[in-house]
This record gives C-alpha cells, sequence and structure tokens, in this order.
C-alpha cells in the first residue's frame, strides 16, 4: 500500500513489482515493509539505492539480475561507503542485496513536476551521479 499511497500524494506513476523494467535515479521502489531510492541502474543491471536499513542511511547496491554478487552496484556502494563514511561502513560493511531488491518491489516513477532534474541525473550513470554528489 505504500507505493500506491506514495503515487497518489506525488502524483506519480504507480508500476507493480512484476511489470518494473527498468530503474531511473529517484524511483521509490516500496515493499510491504521496507522502501528505498534509486540512485542509478548500472549497465550490468544492478542498481544503486539508499535506505536506512541497518539503522543508518547507507548507499547499497543490488546484486546483477543473473545472480552475480560482485556487482557494479555493490562495487560502488562498498567504495563510497568505506570512503565517505568509514565508521558506519565499520559496522555495517553489508553494502549489498540480492535480487529480491529487483523483483519484489512495487516502483514509483515520480513526475517532473514532483522531482525536477537541474542537474540531469536522469542522463547520468550511477557512478556519475555519485561522483557529482561526493567529489
Amino acid at each position: 500500500n505504500m507505493a500506491a499511497a506514495y503515487a497518489e500524494i506525488f502524483q506519480s506513476e504507480l508500476i507493480k513489482k512484476e511489470n518494473v523494467s527498468n530503474y531511473m535515479p529517484g524511483d521509490i521502489m516500496c515493499s510491504s515493509s521496507h522502501v528505498y531510492m534509486v540512485i542509478g541502474e548500472c549497465s550490468d543491471g544492478s542498481v544503486v539505492f539508499l535506505h536506512a536499513s541497518p539503522p543508518v542511511v547507507s548507499i547499497c547496491g543490488t546484486y546483477a539480475p543473473d545472480g552475480t554478487t560482485n556487482s557494479e552496484a555493490v562495487q560502488l556502494a562498498k567504495h563510497y561507503m568505506s570512503t565517505y563514511y568509514p565508521k558506519s561502513y565499520k559496522k555495517f560493511p553489508t553494502c549489498h542485496r540480492n535480487t529480491s531488491y529487483l523483483k519484489d518491489y512495487n516502483q514509483v516513477r515520480l513526475s517532473d513536476e514532483v522531482l525536477s532534474d537541474p542537474d540531469g541525473y536522469k542522463n547520468m550513470t550511477p557512478a556519475q551521479i555519485l561522483e557529482d554528489l561526493f567529489i
């Protein structure tokens, strides 16, 4: 119900989990018990995202859709967490999530009226977005 509520509140598109085909920066992904925000989709199909689980805001990466555990997203998440949030990374070093994060979440794609893109993130890779945010 969270995804439907977000879609209604933000007057944005709700995409049911079985119809999710890609991930854009700013997409909100919802399951019955968890929410995360997409930073971007990597070329191997893995996704870099922000969420607050464990009990700190963290950058994580999913495995690739084929099950590859050392995906591009996982590598980016580990790099940025260990470099910019070393205390959190030391306490919570798990920056990866399995493919259920790609299959079990409904998607809310926020409209341009709700989430503007003045920096052009929709046309950047996750690596470019993270570099712009942190460097």
